[in-house]
Formats: C-alpha cells, sequence, structure tokens
C-alpha cells in the first residue's frame, strides 16, 4: 500500500463527499482524542455526529462535549447552525469539536470568535491537523485507506488531473498536462524530441495491465497518440518504434518502464510505471488544490464579509482567468512572468478575466463587483506570487503553450511546420 503523504490526504479531502467524510472522521478522531467517543449518526442525530463520555454521566441528554464533522464551505454557519440544533433538541452543549476536510485561516481566532458568541468551547480541526496526525497509529491510516483513498483512484490514469480544462486551444488537457510532467523528469537525461515522444507513448499505454492482460500492439499505441494529437505525426512516426523499444529496455537510463512481449509485440505499463504516473498527478493535483486556497484567502483579505463558498468562486475564476491568458497570449504572457518582456500591454489579463467570468455564469451584475477582486488578486499573483504560485503558474504555462502549439500544428521546438 502506497505511503500516506501530506498530498495525498490534501487531494482526498479535497474530493470526499460529505457521509464517506463523516464516517472517517468517526474512526479517525476518537484515536487522536483518547476519548471514549459515542457516534449518534443518522440523520436525526439532534444536531452533531456524536459526543465525548467522559464516564461520569449515565443520562444522555447531559453529555456536553460534542464532535461535528463537515466538508461545509462555511464553517461559521455550520457551527452555529449544529449548536441551535443541539439545544433545540434539549441539550446543554459545553462544547463543541468541529472537524472540517476544508482549510480555515487563522483558526485560534475563529475558536475566541465562535466560543465567545455562543457560550460553548469550540475546538476546530481542520485539513492541516489531519494530514499531520494521519500517520498515528495503524488506527488513523486504516481509516485513511477505507474512507478516503478510494477518491484517488482516478489519479492512476495519466494527466487526469483538472489543470486545465478543454478549450479552443487545449482538446485533450490530459496529454498535455502528462506530457509536461514526463518531460521534466527527462530532460537532462535525453534530448526534447525523446523527452516528448516518450511522454506520448506512456501516455498512449495508460490503462495497460499485464495483471488484467491488457496490452496493446506498436501499431495501436501510435494510432492512439495520432488521434489524440494529430499535429504530432509530423515528428512521431519516424521515431516512436525506436522509443518504444528503448523504454522496454534494460538500458533505458530511466530503467524498464515498459513491458514487451515480444511474440506478440505487446505492450503495456508495469506497476513501477503506473506508481510514478499517480505519484505526479497527485503532487500537481495538491499543489493546485493549495493555490486554490491561497486565492480564496487573498479574496477573502480584499472583500469584507466575502462567504467562503463566494472566495472559493472567485479563486476558481482566477486559475481559469490565467489559463486562458495563457492559451491566447501564449508565448507573450509566459515570456513576461519570466521576466524576459516588461510591455504589460503585450497581453491582457483583464480579457481572460472576462472570459473566466462569463464561463463561470456569473451574473452581470457581480461580474463588475468580482472583476474588480480579481484583477487586484492577479496583479498580486503575478508580481508577489508565492512559491506555490510560481510552480503552479510554471505547470500551468508549460501545458496552456504545449497544447496550443501542437493543436495550432506546431513543431515542438516552436518551429512552423511543413504544412502551415
Amino acid at each position: 500500500m502506497q505511503t500516506i503523504t501530506s498530498d495525498l490526504v490534501t487531494v482526498a479531502l479535497e474530493r470526499v463527499a460529505g457521509t464517506p467524510f463523516e464516517e472517517f472522521v468517526n474512526a479517525f478522531y476518537p484515536a487522536i482524542s483518547g476519548s471514549s467517543y459515542v457516534p449518534l449518526g443518522g440523520l436525526h442525530d439532534g444536531g452533531a455526529d456524536g459526543f465525548f463520555d467522559s464516564g461520569l454521566s449515565e443520562v444522555r441528554g447531559k453529555h456536553g462535549a460534542f464532535q461535528q464533522a463537515s466538508i461545509q464551505e462555511d464553517h461559521r454557519a455550520k457551527i452555529r447552525g449544529t449548536v441551535k440544533r443541539l439545544r433545540e433538541f434539549g441539550r446543554t452543549p459545553t462544547s463543541l469539536t468541529y472537524v472540517t476536510s476544508r482549510v480555515i485561516q487563522y483558526i485560534d481566532t475563529e475558536e475566541e470568535l465562535l466560543s465567545e458568541e455562543l457560550g460553548v468551547n469550540v475546538r476546530i480541526r481542520d485539513r492541516r491537523y489531519i494530514a499531520t496526525h494521519i500517520t498515528t497509529s495503524h488506527v488513523t491510516t486504516d481509516a485513511f485507506n477505507q474512507h478516503l483513498r478510494p477518491y484517488l483512484a482516478s489519479l492512476s490514469t495519466a494527466g487526469n488531473i483538472p489543470l486545465i480544462e478543454p478549450s479552443e486551444n487545449v482538446k485533450s488537457p490530459a496529454v498535455y498536462v502528462f506530457l509536461r510532467q514526463e518531460v521534466e523528469r527527462r530532460l537532462g537525461k535525453s534530448s526534447l524530441i525523446d523527452a516528448v515522444s516518450d511522454g506520448l507513448i506512456l501516455w498512449a499505454l495508460e490503462g495497460t495491465d499485464p495483471d488484467k492482460n491488457l496490452f496493446m500492439t506498436g501499431d495501436e499505441v501510435l494510432a492512439k497518440i495520432e488521434e489524440a494529437v494529430p499535429p504530432a505525426r509530423q515528428f512521431i512516426r519516424g521515431v516512436y518504434r525506436a522509443r518504444l523499444e528503448q523504454l522496454a529496455s534494460k538500458q533505458n537510463p530511466s530503467g524498464r518502464e515498459v513491458r514487451w512481449h515480444k511474440k506478440g509485440d505487446l505492450f503495456c505499463l508495469p506497476y513501477e510505471t503506473r506508481q510514478i504516473v499517480e505519484t505526479e498527478n497527485v503532487e500537481d493535483e495538491a499543489l493546485r488544490v493549495r493555490v486554490l486556497e491561497t486565492l480564496a484567502a487573498r479574496a477573502s483579505s480584499l472583500v469584507k464579509d466575502l462567504t467562503p463558498e463566494d472566495a472559493a468562486s472567485i479563486a476558481d475564476i482566477a486559475l481559469r482567468a490565467l489559463q486562458l491568458t495563457f492559451e491566447t497570449e501564449g508565448l507573450e504572457f509566459a515570456a513576461f512572468l519570466h521576466g524576459t518582456d516588461q510591455a504589460e500591454e503585450d497581453y491582457s489579463i483583464g480579457d481572460g478575466i472576462d472570459n473566466a467570468l462569463v464561463q463561470g455564469n456569473v451574473s452581470g451584475e457581480q461580474q463588475i463587483a468580482w472583476k474588480a477582486v480579481l484583477v487586484r488578486m492577479l496583479r498580486t499573483t503575478i508580481y508577489e506570487s508565492t512559491e506555490e504560485e510560481r510552480l503552479y503558474l510554471g505547470g500551468c504555462k508549460t501545458d496552456c503553450v504545449n497544447g496550443h502549439r501542437l493543436m495550432d500544428n506546431r513543431r515542438t521546438d516552436g518551429s512552423r511546420s511543413r504544412t502551415d
């Protein structure tokens, strides 16, 4: 079983649904708290998911220490609603431990604010707390593997993360995401054309599995590449066979990354290669989630009383605006971000924001207010970015520009192809 990393926890908690998360917390948190936890469960739980039994009371209604698990964006609303329902149900809460799949900024301030307002000792345990304690014992790791790991299954598919979305310029995002991952990993060990070809071949072999007797012939590999990325025909036919056999060779600098059954000319990805694919996807997806958290926090700092739901929506639109700008302005915008072109008029982030707001179905009146916020947010992202934002921008830039180049029928070295 794969080691449970912070990135795995981040991605799983970003994707988990409400009921499975509650089941996870019921299994995970008692092992951390050391308390005797009694789940209430069900839809008619009287406001909480469970209570902590001190052993001092025989009357169920007199228990005062309760626990609530939730994936809801607005933690304040959920905590207030939980305390209200507990009291309406005839309970007298003295403390509430709120466990959430979200990241809560300034937890100490939030706990103090809500405790004073509600007259209840509020403790918040967010995504970061869970990630820190997930390997505390076999009980906590079992809780993760049973309730959260299923949400990571799709990450074993090459490039299968929402780093970029389909658009007019990028028809098959998964190809370009995976291609960038592979080129980054291979440059320095092979030429650019070999790195790109290897990436396309490994992407094409996604879904093969020797344990399930799932193989592809060399011709099928080539056909899949050319169908997904038609412009790759300009270079892939002349090199794919040699690269395919090199990937299956013991002399491959990266180790044997492809299994080749020569009798039937059948190829597949071994378990080790599929694990590398999943690890790269997890790292990219965790980075995207953390950047969204940064953008949401930035939006909240700019707009007083912005709801967590709206902050999350603005963060999503900000990332989409950056992608659209990379696609339409391409190399000029990328050059500006790298400091090689200081002419701001060479690109327009405003156009990307406008298009992203329209695609996000934001109403006309709200578009005006949100655009002002987005301009300020993305100005900070561009000029005063965090390290994680810079890493994300680098990946998004490469994916979008590569997609634009290939779909625009360009060679991988940036020159126009003979078909233009």
